[in-house]
């Protein structure tokens, strides 16, 4: 387990996360286009010099993600970019439409990454705090490392995929936390019920026989 932390750990780094627009800044841009191909919607795009866009299929057939780069303030503000793609889009297939542009500047998504880190270290913090209180300090220590070991894999999983990581990620991120220190709870609860009932088991059994008898509420 700490073999693949580690590694996740150096997948952060490099190649890092496929951070979302939420993270990166940028607009996106929502296109159902009803028989018009992938392959032909980014040759009429990058025939326009919009080289950097992300295209991606999205849904049933016709269905397309339109992702543009961090842009200035002013083509924010004004959308002339986005405005520019709806018009080439439009020129390939006349009856397409935009059901959801998103735009989202570098001040907004920095924010959005302080809270990110902020968020995450405020609920390791509560779980450590809550587990103090509730067993001792070594099942909070044990229980806290054990979070820091799910997460990281986690967050290795998105960046050896390139899943996208954005504000959905970061929720699923903090329900995993809740998860997993529900099911440290239940463990714990156990080992300390086996103690009690029999003090003089080597502490390695009762460790065993707890996770064992929880393990398929675990699954």
């Amino acid at each position: 387990s700490a073999v693949l932390s580690l590694a996740s750990v150096f997948l952060f780094f490099k190649p890092g996360l496929e951070y979302g627009i939420d993270f990166s800044g940028g607009s996106v841009i929502e296109v159902q286009a009803p028989g018009v191909s992938v392959s032909s919607l980014r040759e009429q795009l990058a025939a326009h010099h919009f080289d950097q866009i992300a295209l991606q299929e999205f849904g049933n057939d016709g269905h397309y993600l339109v992702r543009l780069p961090a842009q200035s303030a002013e083509d924010i503000a004004t959308g002339t970019k986005v405005q520019a793609i709806k018009e080439q889009v439009l020129q390939l297939a006349p009856d397409a439409s935009f059901p959801r542009v998103e735009m989202v500047g570098p001040r907004v998504s920095g924010d959005f990454g302080d809270a990110t880190i902020l968020a995450m270290i405020l609920a390791g913090l509560g779980m450590l705090v809550y587990l103090w209180v509730r067993f001792e300090s070594h099942f909070a220590l044990a229980a806290t490392l054990t979070l820091a070991l799910d997460i990281t894999k986690t967050i290795g999983f998105f960046a050896l995929t390139g899943v996208e990581f954005n504000l959905t990620a970061v929720a699923a991120l903090l329900a995993l936390i809740g998860y997993s220190v529900n099911d440290k709870v239940v463990v714990f609860d156990r080992i300390r019920e086996k103690l009690r009932d029999d003090p003089q088991k080597p502490l390695m059994q009762t460790l065993n026989e707890s996770i064992t008898s929880t393990l398929t509420r675990t699954i």
